[in-house]
């Protein structure tokens, strides 16, 4: 088994992800978080 980079794997997740249809979201800080989170 081959090893790859942590940066190499999360782009493909992130890649996978979007393929499935989920969107990327920009979280700047905690607070942006938290209000986020308080959406769903």
């Amino acid at each position: 088994m081959s090893t790859q980079p942590e940066q190499v794997l999360e782009n493909q997740l992130i890649e996978q992800l979007s393929n499935s249809g989920y969107t990327k979201v920009s979280i700047p800080d905690e607070a942006t978080l938290i209000v986020s989170n308080k959406k769903t």
